[in-house]
């Protein structure tokens, strides 16, 4: 599928919990606009080890169908900045994830709990990549 058939999907908030580990209970709370758009900010809960926390999202950059970026307002990290990037690639799409994020609590929290959070990251992205081809490309016929 092209980007242009992919990137509706991800411009609906409410579609981040159906791409998101059930562990996370991630729930998005509100959202600016209806639809994803530039200046949208995104309100969600979620718990990570159990804790619950609340999350707040803007998008900063939006391009569609190729790309947008979304930055932590109000969260866990010090820094969040997720890049989400669809490119055309021999008649199907490429999606590419970039996630830079700061640990809080210096070099102290990067020390203690850096294994832990990019384990868990890596987690929320294999189960995304994992719900993509499932509901993409395996039931459509594609291998």
């Amino acid at each position: 599928q092209k980007p242009e058939e992919l990137f509706p999907f991800f411009s609906e908030a409410k579609n981040l919990e159906k791409i998101t580990p059930p562990l996370l209970q991630f729930r998005v709370l509100d959202s600016s606009t209806e639809s994803i758009e530039q200046g949208s900010e995104i309100n969600y809960k979620l718990k990570i080890n159990g804790i619950p926390l609340r999350w707040k999202t803007k998008i900063t950059e939006w391009k569609p169908p190729y790309a947008f970026v979304d930055n932590q307002e109000k969260g866990p990290y010090t820094k969040w900045n997720h890049l989400h990037k669809f490119e055309e690639l021999g008649g199907g799409t490429l999606m590419t994830d970039r996630v830079r994020l700061i640990i809080p609590m210096g070099f102290l929290g990067l020390a203690s709990a850096s294994w832990k959070v990019f384990s868990d990251v890596n987690q929320i992205f294999s189960y995304r990549r994992q719900y993509i081809f499932e509901h993409y490309f395996k039931q459509k016929g594609n291998p």
